[in-house]
Parts: C-alpha cells; structure tokens; sequence
C-alpha cells in the first residue's frame, strides 16, 4: 500500500527507518504510531526468543489486517474523488 503511494523503500533502509519516511507526510502521519507497534510485534515475533504469546500473536494479525483495510479504504476514497 505505501509502495502504491509512491512511498518505495530503499535497498539499503531498514523497515523502520522507511515507516519512518513513509509516515512524514501529512496524509499518513496518522499511520506512524499503528505501523511502529505492528513492526515492534513484528520484530518481537520474529527475533526475540521468547516470541509472542497467542493473545500478542492475534493482535499482530488483526491490526496488521486492520492497517491494510483502512489503507486500501482510504486509497479508493481518494480515487473516487481525483
């Protein structure tokens, strides 16, 4: 979705320093705190050794669905209007 926004990561950033770029403008700043958890339960899922619990496991999910359908949402409300 941010790709689709013209928002491409850079082979050399890392997820967090693109979320970062990608969140500055205006229209996407409302993103910055729900991507930096999701990429913070990201990271914990994937590296700690420890992991997620089912119930931080099911919030990952679900609010990683949840960004996704607001972004597309928002994506086709634009589209209507340009």
């Amino acid at each position: 979705m941010l790709v689709e926004r013209g928002v491409a990561r850079a082979p050399n950033e890392t997820i967090a320093d693109w979320l970062g770029r990608a969140t500055e403008p205006a229209e996407l700043a409302e993103w910055r705190r729900p991507l930096q958890e999701l990429l913070r339960l990201h990271y914990r899922y994937r590296f700690d050794p420890r992991g997620l619990d089912a119930s931080e496991r099911e919030t990952l999910r679900r609010e990683a669905r949840a960004c996704l359908a607001s972004l597309t949402a928002t994506r086709r409300q634009r589209a209507r209007v340009s």
